[in-house]
């Protein structure tokens, strides 16, 4: 069986560097807070490429492939994805399974003569779309998938929910470096200059400190700059923690379900991964996990100096 027509963009399935991204997770040495930086950025690159790629599959065959595109924003995969958010128990999330309604303008599935007389649509839908591995009976057409259809859209869905979370990471990456290794020598600095806007005092900062439950945690600074009318510019400093072992599996998870999305053939196992991440190995609808947990925030202004005169 095969999914569809080649395209031209196709080539980016075909020489996508799995093997690269597979070492860089597992070069990450345990402790290393370098390495932690690393996974940091490794996690969301990867959740930030699903993303593309899952609205990309979406909008073919109209639109082949958005990677390819130099004029892709940020904002055409939110507008893509816009079309699986649904609002339950008063929180708004993407369920993939909205494409199973076949939508309008999205991606459907179309089995080759006599497979779709015996593959349900959901069956076929997350291994012809999202790459669910799966055996494949030649003569009776069949497809049995290796993971209940609604468990691995269910992880996928996590993924694009987490990733709609912590979206900012990758552009906080790209511009400026905006993700910066915290030390508390540094928020004593910050204090002691005046250079917050804060009711409390250092010792007072570190009682409220939250104790993550991690073998392996890591602590950095976010940097966010806005506008208002006053001289200078407004700048929330945050600081997160986080989980850099489930870091890690999140990265793992995420490039084999990248990798199944691109060969169906290339069966890649994902039960570990989301034992760690979820505690255990059945993930149902709305299933979530925490990776990042935000300690704190502060607000600051940064005041241009003016050059002096000669």
């Amino acid at each position: 069986m095969t999914r569809g027509k080649p395209t031209v963009g196709d080539i980016w399935r075909k020489a996508y560097p799995f093997t690269y991204w597979k070492r860089r997770i597992n070069k990450l040495e345990l402790g290393n807070s370098h390495d932690a930086l690393d996974a940091l950025f490794i996690h969301s690159h990867l959740a930030d490429t699903f993303a593309t790629v899952l609205s990309a599959r979406m909008r073919r065959p109209k639109n082949p492939w958005y990677a390819v595109k130099d004029e892709l924003y940020t904002p055409d995969i939110y507008d893509t994805l816009e079309a699986l958010k649904r609002t339950e128990n008063g929180e708004t999330r993407y369920f993939i399974e909205v494409l199973l309604e076949q939508p309008e303008g999205y991606v459907t599935l179309d089995l080759p003569e006599g497979w779709k007389e015996n593959v349900d649509y959901e069956t076929g839908f997350v291994n012809q779309f999202l790459g669910c591995p799966a055996r494949f009976d030649e003569d009776a057409k069949h497809i049995e998938t290796l993971y209940d259809p609604k468990g691995y859209m269910a992880v996928c869905n996590a993924v694009l929910n987490y990733w709609n979370e912590i979206g900012t990471l990758m552009n906080d990456f790209k511009h400026g470096f905006r993700i910066l290794p915290f030390e508390w020598d540094h928020a004593t600095w910050l204090f002691e200059s005046d250079l917050i806007n804060v009711e409390t005092d250092i010792d007072a900062l570190r009682e409220g400190y939250t104790e993550m439950d991690a073998d392996w945690k890591f602590d950095f600074w976010r940097m966010e700059t806005g506008n208002d009318d006053e001289p200078g510019t407004p700048v929330t400093l945050e600081v997160h923690t986080v989980d850099v072992e489930r870091c890690i599996a999140f990265s793992s998870l995420t490039l084999k379900l990248l990798y199944n999305i691109f060969d169906k053939n290339r069966t890649q196992k994902i039960g570990e991964d989301i034992e760690l991440l979820f505690g255990s190995n059945e993930v149902r609808q709305g299933d979530s996990f925490t990776i990042l947990h935000q300690q704190f925030e502060f607000e600051s202004r940064f005041e241009e100096s003016k050059p002096e005169g000669n």
